[in-house]
């Protein structure tokens, strides 16, 4: 019996069991295949992600109080309680976090008023992020000169920054250079979003960078910064898929 976790709430919580161990879904790398006359072979046209899939679960849940309606109603609610993707973790890949939303309709089997069966499924964005990737990498002054980073995984991660200091400085992520120009005292800098921010406001002008947003590749990336800057926090956002 397995236990699900979706928007902050546990399954258990309302009488809620998974009756067997969900399938590895694997997504599909989103490309396009060109066949060009007079030539052998199709083209093969790489767009740089993947698409969505679904995840499912058969579960089991247990009539609260007597009342099956009563039961399947909570269900409901917790289910429809996020709007867009939400968290999603379960009790098999502990290690891990997605991001879902529940977009089909579910259909509940009524057992005797006691108890009911029913598949739910998820529409979830192709990652597996890494519960590791959410711990925050703190790089002191005294280690300005250098730090490497060591991606763990296959796949490069979009990485939040918080830069903190005054003045002007900069800050070298691999190939990527960052500069500041009087940004303050903190500053975040989402490579996800590719927004830099201080307290919802906006500080892309601030800032300028080499090579685009900061990416952290597979295998050690090194970390340097200099000027008027304290530390670099960086939440490496690792993921698989």
């Amino acid at each position: 019996m397995g236990v699900i976790y979706y928007n902050g709430k546990s399954s258990e919580e309302f009488g809620i069991v998974v009756e067997a161990t969900p399938n590895y879904e694997i997504p599909e790398r989103n490309y396009e295949i060109l066949s060009i006359p007079g030539r052998n072979g199709d083209v093969v046209i790489d767009k740089g992600n993947y698409k969505n899939v679904e995840r499912s679960y058969n579960i089991a849940i247990v009539a609260e109080e007597g009342s099956f309606p009563f039961s399947a109603f909570k269900m409901a609610n917790w289910l429809h309680s996020g709007f867009g993707y939400c968290r999603l973790e379960d009790s098999y890949n502990p290690e891990v976090f997605m991001l879902a939303t529940l977009q089909s309709s579910i259909d509940i089997v009524n057992l005797l008023e006691q108890a009911g069966r029913a598949t739910i499924t998820f529409n979830r964005k192709p990652e597996r992020f890494l519960k590791v990737g959410e711990v925050p990498i703190v790089i002191e002054a005294h280690q300005a000169g250098g730090y490497d980073i060591c991606n763990p995984t296959a796949f490069e991660s979009k990485p939040l920054i918080i830069i903190t200091g005054s003045g002007n400085g900069y800050v070298n992520i691999g190939n990527h250079r960052i500069n500041l120009n009087n940004a303050g005292n903190e500053l975040y800098i989402d490579c996800e979003i590719e927004e830099a921010y201080y307290n919802e406001v906006n500080m892309n002008s601030h800032v300028n960078y080499t090579n685009d947003f900061p990416k952290l590749s597979t295998g050690v990336t090194n970390v340097s910064f200099g000027g008027g800057i304290g530390t670099v926090t960086i939440i490496p956002r690792w993921w698989t898929i």
